[in-house]
């Protein structure tokens, strides 16, 4: 990156000093003739005002003194680095806004995650069954993002690379598009601090709220897709592929904004702590959940787990250091 806006500011400055020899050149060149014709005619002049002056005649002949019209060097030079500096700038600022973009969409370029907007508004959460999602409430959430898919082992291996962080394990079933798993909850946030700092956005887990949206949009949905019952075809959960998938792999397993995978497949870390009791108090704009626990959230039930532990309104906790083949995470930001 550096080396490319180098190399544009480069070439800008030699283009302007190309242009500003050439140009100076032609007009040196014309300069030079007009210069040595009018040598030419002020010579013819004084011999011709010698010859008259020794036959008695008087006659005006102009004077080899006249003022000579300049050419206006100083306007040309001017003219030339001024537009030299113009373009400099303007490729500058050029550079710059590449460079917001380029750090903002790091991740999509490098990393291949994709995000997909949630707009503002209003919608319900929880139900009215004997759970610790009760009750059913209304809730207003600010405009955020959240990453199409899970975070990939292939996504986690290059945060590994970079950083030493340790590597989890993939449970013998192969690393690439699968979801990471046996990452702790403080692993997910390191990664997300990680790739926050990179790309320059506000990256985290996201809010239990935050995840619920995403997952079942305004209608309150039950699953996903909508209200019937899952089945091996559309989700993996119920021990149906005894394993964890490639992310993406079931396309009907996609919310109403176009988010995959938040049912089945693994459990998903999500930023608050975990309380039984907190849907009761929770405040109606942007809840963060409880402000101390011992367990975070985690969301979205896993490919062993049954219909039921698969819906919408399904929640538990988990100690923050806690890991497991059956729980990973993905990502959120807001602008």
């Amino acid at each position: 990156m550096i080396k490319g806006q180098f190399m544009k500011k480069l070439s800008a400055v030699t283009l302007f000093f190309f242009i500003f020899f050439l140009v100076g050149s032609n007009f040196s060149f014309a300069g030079e003739g007009v210069k040595n014709e009018e040598v030419k005619k002020s010579d013819a002049g004084v011999k011709k005002l010698e010859k008259n002056e020794k036959d008695g005649n008087v006659i005006a002949v102009p004077s080899s003194k006249t003022k000579k019209k300049k050419f206006p060097w100083l306007l040309v030079v001017g003219g030339v680095i001024v537009v030299g500096v113009v373009v400099v700038l303007l490729l500058s600022k050029k550079d710059d806004t590449n460079n917001g973009s380029d750090e903002s969409d790091y991740d999509t370029r490098v990393l291949g995650i994709e995000w997909v907007q949630i707009p503002e508004g209003e919608f319900k959460r929880g139900d009215n069954g004997d759970s610790p999602a009760t009750p059913e409430h209304n809730v207003y959430l600010d405009e955020y993002y959240v990453s199409k898919y899970e975070v990939t082992f292939e996504q986690y291996d290059k945060f590994y690379e970079e950083t030493g962080q340790s590597k989890p394990s993939d449970h013998g079933w192969g690393r690439g598009k699968r979801p990471v798993i046996n990452v702790s909850w403080h692993d997910a946030k390191v990664f997300c601090d990680w790739l926050a700092k990179k790309t320059g956005k506000n990256i985290h887990l996201l809010t239990e709220a935050q995840w619920e949206k995403a997952y079942r949009g305004t209608d309150f949905r039950e699953y996903p897709w909508g209200n019937s019952n899952p089945n091996c075809s559309i989700l993996n959960f119920n021990n149906c592929q005894g394993k964890t998938m490639p992310v993406g792999s079931y396309t009907s397993d996609v919310s109403p904004y176009g988010v995959y995978d938040l049912a089945g497949n693994v459990w998903e870390w999500c930023q608050d702590w975990y309380s039984a009791t907190y849907y009761p108090i929770s405040p109606r704009n942007n809840p963060q959940g409880p402000s101390t626990g011992s367990e975070r959230v985690n969301r979205g039930g896993n490919y062993t787990d049954d219909a039921y532990t698969s819906r919408a309104a399904a929640r538990r906790g988990n100690e923050p250091d806690y890991t497991d083949h059956k729980v990973g995470f993905r990502l959120c930001y807001e602008k």
